[in-house]
């Protein structure tokens, strides 16, 4: 079976003849090539976008991605600490009163 000189070559007479039996036949192989092109191609595409992507995730923890590059940040003192947990500690104490009390219920009827 010649694959790449018969894919299309009877393309103006199928086209003319699309009732003959024999030019329906090359039609529908000429469809069913098109179609095999087209998903080996798709699945190609789909194989290189992976492997792209897996070299761009291996670039990023290699070190020359952006994420070891930007500028440390100074530590945290104590003092900002010590705030972020007291304001922590007063919204659990919110929360806990706020489920502890009952909640009265509106009827939207009235």
């Amino acid at each position: 079976m010649k694959f790449s000189t018969t894919l299309f070559g009877d393309a103006k007479a199928t086209l003319q003849n699309q009732i003959e039996p024999e030019h329906v036949r090359a039609e529908g192989r000429s469809y069913w090539r098109t179609m095999l092109i087209v998903a080996f191609v798709i699945v190609v595409c789909a194989i290189l976008y992976g492997v792209w992507q897996l070299f761009m995730i291996f670039s990023f923890f290699d070190g020359s991605g952006d994420a070891h590059s930007a500028t440390p940040q100074e530590p945290i003192k104590r003092v900002q600490l010590t705030e972020t947990i007291q304001r922590l500690d007063q919204r659990a104490t919110v929360l806990g009163e706020l489920m502890k009390s009952s909640l009265v219920e509106i009827d939207p009827a009235r």
